[in-house]
C-alpha cells in the first residue's frame, strides 16, 4: 500500500537494483520513472528489462500496488488495487534479485515521499485472484505452503517459527 505525496525519478517502493543498466546490473523492484509512472525493473543474468506502466498514483490517497514474476516463464504482471496494469516478459534469462544490495524500501536514489504500508515479499508469484484478495481484504493472510516450512524462506530470519506459530494458517491445527 503506498500513499505519495509527490512523485520523484529514481523512487523506489522497494528495490535491490545496483543502479547499473545493462551489462553489470542486477536486482529491480517497484519504481517510479521520470513522469511518475509505475515500473518494474528485472536486471541481471541476460535480462535488463523494464516494464512500465502507464499508472500515475494519486497524491495523498492509499493505493495497494504489486508485481509478481513467475519462474518459469518470467512473466511479470503488474497490479494496481487489484487491477492489472502492465504485464511484459523479462528477456534474456532470469533476473538476479539475490545480489549484494540492500533490500530498500523507499528508497533508490531519492526517498519515497509518502506513506509505505504492509510490504509483503512471496517465494512465489501470486495468481490474480490472491493480488485482488489482498486489497478486498488487507488483512488476509497469504501462505506460501500448506506444509511445514522448511527454512527455504529466502534468508528471512524467524520465517520457520513465524509460521509454523501461526494457527490461522491452512491446514494448521487449532
Amino acid at each position: 500500500w503506498i500513499s505519495p505525496v509527490s512523485l520523484n525519478d529514481k523512487t523506489a517502493i522497494i528495490s535491490n537494483w545496483n543502479g547499473v543498466s545493462g551489462l553489470g546490473g542486477n536486482g529491480g523492484g517497484l519504481h517510479f520513472d521520470s513522469a511518475g509512472k509505475l515500473v518494474f525493473l528485472a536486471k541481471g543474468n541476460g535480462a535488463d528489462s523494464d516494464c512500465p506502466t502507464s499508472w500515475i498514483p494519486p497524491r495523498d490517497v492509499y493505493s495497494h500496488v504489486a508485481a509478481t514474476v513467475d519462474a518459469n516463464t518470467f512473466k511479470v504482471l503488474v497490479y494496481a488495487n487489484g487491477t492489472e496494469i502492465g504485464n511484459c516478459n523479462i528477456g534474456g534469462g532470469k533476473p538476479d534479485f539475490r545480489n549484494n544490495e540492500d533490500l530498500r524500501i523507499a528508497k533508490h536514489d531519492n526517498l519515497f515521499a509518502g506513506s509505505i504500508d504492509d510490504v509483503r515479499i512471496y517465494n512465489r508469484a501470486l495468481t490474480a485472484t490472491e493480488v485482488r484478495a489482498l486489497v478486498q481484504h488487507p488483512n488476509k493472510r497469504i501462505f506460501v505452503s500448506d506444509s511445514q516450512p522448511n527454512g527455504s524462506m529466502g534468508g528471512v530470519t524467524g520465517a520457520d517459527a513465524i509460521c509454523n506459530s501461526d494457527t490461522a494458517k491452512p491446514n494448521s491445527a487449532k
